[in-house]
This record gives C-alpha cells, structure tokens and sequence, in this order.
C-alpha cells in the first residue's frame, strides 16, 4: 500500500524549515537524530528526548491535523443518502384491547420506591395507562398488566 505522504519531500522541507533550524541550533532540551523510516530510504529528523517523534514542519502540520482529524470521524464521508423506508398501513381495531402499545421506560429517579413504569395504550381508544414499577423483571411486568 502506498504512503500517503511523501516522506522524501517531508526531508527536504525539514532541512530548510527555518523554525527546524532554530530549535536545532538552540540549546533546549529537544536532542534532533536522523532516524530512518521503516520500509523507505528515507531518513528524517526525529526529537528522541521523549521517544521517536518526528518534527513536522510548518508546511505538512495543516495536511497533518486534517489527516488525522478526519479519522476520527470515518463515518462521516461514507453517508451518502439515507434510506426511507414506506410508511406501514396498520389495520384499525374494531374492538377495545384488540391491539395495545406496551413499552418500558426507566430507569427513571426513584419515587416511593419505584423507578420504572409501563406505559400501555390501547389503539382503539388511544386511552394511555402509566403503572410504575420498582424492578422490570418479567414476573412483575406480567402480573402488574391491567385485565380485564
């Protein structure tokens, strides 16, 4: 796979950064060595005081930043159109608890010891009912559905 980068390039503008040269000629405690890049002929200036960390000059940093920026977001430029799936037709119930809605909803802040509820609602009346509930084990959401 090829190197996005051109790692000869990189070298040359190194050797003429002028930032590069002053750091270089400074005494500070950046230690430059001339390290070789694994799989290339290609040798760049590393600072090694802390680890291998290669000096970039000023004219890569902006293509740096973005290159990895844009890693992190590698979703981002695969989205190209989303799809909408038909509306459904549902049949009307004709009679009351033909068809009802349940849904479990928490873990809500605690009130009197419970912290979830279930919400059931009938689609012929559309009549909402809210029960809470302390725990959402299927024993207590069984035996707290309203009968009729």
């Amino acid at each position: 796979m090829p190197s996005p980068i051109d790692y000869k390039e990189f070298a040359k503008v190194q050797l003429s950064d002028k930032e590069f040269q002053l750091l270089k000629s400074c005494t500070n405690s950046l230690k430059f060595q001339l390290l070789k890049v694994p799989g290339m002929d290609t040798e760049l200036f590393c600072d090694v005081s802390t680890g291998r960390c290669p000096f970039v000059p000023k004219e890569f940093r902006r293509w740096n930043f973005e290159t990895l920026h844009n890693l992190s977001h590698p979703g981002r430029g695969k989205i190209e159109r989303h799809t909408v799936s038909p509306l459904g037709t549902y049949p009307v119930p004709l009679h009351r608890f033909d068809h009802v809605h349940i849904d479990l909803v928490g873990p809500l802040p605690p009130s009197r010891g419970y912290t979830y509820a279930l919400t059931c609602v009938d689609r012929f009346s559309r009549w909402p009912e809210e029960i809470p509930l302390k725990d959402i084990k299927a024993e207590t959401v069984s035996s707290s559905m309203p009968t009729g």
